[in-house]
């Protein structure tokens, strides 16, 4: 696993787009946990919407993108550079389009509970707003990953 290569790219996103944060150290050291949640207090799921899971081999792309998006929630990244930042942590992984990757979006979800981001407030991070206006079930990904 390129473990060390992602977390060297993290910083150095952070670093181009001026969101340096003190939180990589912190995330960092929760990589390991995925944690589960007992949370029922989100809105209602869609019976006709199927669960995704994630392969093992993609468990490493899944910490990094949790760990970028706890990195960046509270800070002033912008939602164009977090999209940046999404493509160059897919590439270093390996995964060749994000956009269609439903670990993308359940490894935000997880960043999001990381940083303690309330589920009633995600869509209304300004760091999400593209990722949700470009994929109409990225929301529901992202809550999926945020419950597990």
């Amino acid at each position: 696993m390129d473990y060390c290569k992602a977390l060297t790219a993290l910083g150095l996103a952070l670093t181009l787009t001026g969101c340096i944060s003190e939180s990589i150290t912190s995330s960092e050291s929760s990589s390991a946990s995925f944690g589960s949640s007992s949370d029922s207090s989100s809105s209602p799921s869609k019976s006709s919407k199927k669960k995704a899971s994630v392969p093992e081999e993609k468990r490493g792309y899944l910490n990094d993108i949790a760990n970028l998006t706890n990195s960046v929630t509270g800070s002033k990244m912008t939602s164009t550079d977090f999209m940046n930042a999404l493509s160059r942590t897919a590439s270093q992984d390996q995964i060749s389009n994000w956009e269609s990757e439903s670990t993308t979006f359940i490894g935000i979800g997880k960043g999001l509970k990381r940083a303690s981001v309330p589920v009633a407030e995600i869509k209304t991070q300004p760091f999400l707003q593209d990722v949700l206006a470009r994929n109409q079930d990225a929301l529901d990904l992202i809550q999926q990953g945020y419950k597990e």
